[in-house]
């Protein structure tokens, strides 16, 4: 009888492990599915410093991914080492789960120059 009752709780035990990890995974697939449906949005700041893969604005630091697009005043694409800092810049970004946002593209509208400090 003893053998019965521990070889049935192992068996539920079992079982509800399983469940767990089904209903885990279809949590997972959920919020990968939500996260493929949000849609960009975008944001007007002044970017004020940067950094090897992000870029710091408004409070928030969005990564910057090899798929980034970076437009200056004119529109041609630049790298993030010619990224004037400070500048105005529209962000098109994506916000990511447990996680920075991520920035799609960054378009520059104007750059901001500092005053010099008087000593």
């Amino acid at each position: 009888m003893y053998f019965y009752i521990k070889s049935q709780t192992i068996k539920c035990l079992v079982f509800v492990f399983i469940i767990q990890m089904i209903l885990i995974g279809a949590e997972n697939i959920r919020a990968q599915s939500d996260y493929n449906t949000v849609s960009p949005e975008q944001i007007l700041t002044t970017i004020e410093n940067k950094g090897r893969g992000f870029v710091k604005a408004g409070g928030f630091r969005f990564r910057l991914k090899e798929s980034t697009e970076l437009t200056d005043l004119r529109g041609n694409i630049v790298s993030l080492y010619e990224l004037p800092v400070p500048v105005e810049a529209i962000i098109v970004y994506q916000v990511m789960p447990h996680s920075d946002p991520c920035a799609l593209k960054i378009i520059l509208q104007r750059e901001i120059t500092r005053a010099p400090q008087p000593e």
